[in-house]
């Protein structure tokens, strides 16, 4: 079990190797998270050799500066510097609970 991304993306692109055939064409495609526990709960292997420690520390440093000095301004370079997809946005709902810029405003 991991919250690690490095570790997540590299196991996707390990099974990205494993199932990719030549001349076939693809499309992107999203991917579901099932059975998030909090990390207090995670039971780790005796014989693992992974330091999960230095791995938080470096996780959460990246978070943090993600968070201060806005989105992916430390991402990880298997993620590309040029972004050739963004998300559609044309249909987005509002984030009344979220951004003061979707609120509502009445004049009396």
């Amino acid at each position: 079990p991991t919250n690690d991304s490095i570790e997540i993306v590299s196991k996707a692109n390990y099974a990205l190797k494993m199932i990719y055939k030549k001349n076939y064409l693809y499309k992107k495609a999203g991917v579901i998270v099932k059975n998030i526990i909090s990390q207090a709960e995670v039971q780790m292997s005796l014989f693992d050799t992974v330091d999960r420690r230095k791995k938080r520390k470096l996780m959460c440093s990246v978070d943090r500066i993600n968070m201060l000095m806005g989105r992916d301004k430390v991402y990880l370079a298997s993620q590309g510097v040029q972004k050739r997809w963004t998300i559609k946005k044309q249909q987005l709902s509002p984030c009344y609970t979220t951004q003061f810029s979707d609120l509502l405003t009445v004049k009396i």
